[in-house]
């Protein structure tokens, strides 16, 4: 009697086998690897804490316009994913203006703490250079014009007013569209080393006027040292609007 033909092969078997297997394993670890890559924190997630939070603090004035810029968060960070949005505070020594930190926190489900880089730009219009001016240049409405201009590395200050500035002395020469800051200028002096000045003092009915002798430079408003012309004696005084100089009993 011949064999049947109905009984499988022991080998082809073993192949069936193997692969209903392998297709059970890849059902039951699908979901599984799913729902870890959903338990990683995403990098969008964090720079989107971070610029949400530094808009949230900057404080703008006027015509300011603020843009938030997130530095680079390494992508193989494999944090966690925090069950709500991870908290933001500023580093210890952060500014709100400028190059800045944030560390961002999560407790939940587990502790976990990074800390990001950014920028905060502050863009306004303020005055700057519209053609040369020479140092000791007394300032006028022509040699300036208004700019935008971000702001924040402006340590030395800056002018939003052309008449703030109109008037004044530059320190040194300035190049058209340079920022004009309070390093550049100076109030316009009165008075000048070695020039002749009426002396005053006294308040009310009684005012005692002489003839001086300007030992410094000086502006409105500055305390220089004046030379009383008759008798010699060196006393100080307030530089006037006039140029007179004031010397208070």
């Amino acid at each position: 009697m011949q064999p049947s033909t109905s009984i499988d092969n022991p080998a082809r078997r073993i192949i069936s086998l193997a692969i209903a297997l392998a297709a059970l394993l890849c059902l039951l670890l699908w979901p599984a690897q799913r729902t870890q890559a959903g338990e990683i924190e995403s990098v969008e997630r964090l720079r989107d804490t971070v610029a949400t939070y530094l808009s949230a603090i900057t404080q703008t004035t006027g015509t300011d316009e603020i843009e938030v810029l997130v530095g680079q968060i390494d992508a193989r960070l494999r944090l966690a994913r925090c069950d709500r949005t991870p908290s933001a505070s500023l580093a210890p020594g952060a500014r709100t203006s400028g190059s800045t930190t944030v560390n961002l926190r999560c407790s939940e489900p587990v502790q976990w703490s990074i800390f990001v880089p950014a920028r905060i730009e502050r863009h306004t219009r303020v005055v700057v250079v519209a053609r040369p001016i020479a140092r000791e240049q007394r300032i006028q409405a022509t040699d300036l014009r208004r700019e935008r201009q971000e702001v924040s590395s402006l340590s030395g200050g800056y002018f939003r007013d052309p008449n703030a500035v109109i008037g004044m002395e530059a320190r040194r020469a300035l190049t058209p569209g340079q920022v004009i800051t309070s390093a550049h200028v100076a109030p316009r002096k009165l008075v000048e080393r070695g020039q002749l000045v009426t002396i005053y003092s006294g308040d009310g009915g009684l005012m005692v006027r002489m003839s001086g002798e300007a030992l410094e430079d000086g502006a409105a408003g500055e305390r220089i040292r004046v030379r009383n012309r008759s008798s010699r004696r060196i006393v100080e005084g307030y530089v006037e609007p006039s140029g007179h100089i004031h010397v208070p009993l």
